[in-house]
């Protein structure tokens, strides 16, 4: 029985691509308090058919985890801001952040055991 043969162009759909950088999209105000409810699957299909990859969401929070080669924030953000509103009929505000950007801001913010977050600039 022969084995097919696999064109490189499939190996290379099938590799992981080094080219994709991590975000994350924080939707404001979204299932929050009952208001603004979307569904975790309609949220991550609306986001897909926009073209981003390994999609997901966290919990019920409205956040959503994906991978793009683009590097244009301002762009992804209005393109999911108007893929939310088209597919979910809901318009929502998005703020995206790569996966450095949120590390580094983690870091300069530290909780220092009093009430009040010391915070460094973002």
């Amino acid at each position: 029985m022969k084995r097919p043969i696999i064109e490189s162009a499939d190996v290379a759909a099938m590799a992981p691509d080094s080219r994709l950088t991590s975000y994350v999209a924080l939707l404001r105000g979204v299932n929050v308090g009952g208001h603004a409810v979307v569904s975790m699957k309609e949220l991550k299909t609306s986001v897909e058919r926009l073209g981003f990859r390994d999609v997901s969401t966290y919990i019920n929070s409205g956040n959503i985890i994906f991978k793009d080669s683009g590097k244009d924030i301002q762009k992804m953000t209005k393109a999911i801001e108007s893929g939310i509103k088209a597919h979910c009929k809901m318009a929502v505000r998005v703020v995206i952040k790569s996966k450095r950007s949120l590390r580094q801001s983690a870091r300069r913010c530290r909780v220092t055991g009093s009430p009040t977050t010391s915070c460094g600039p973002t």
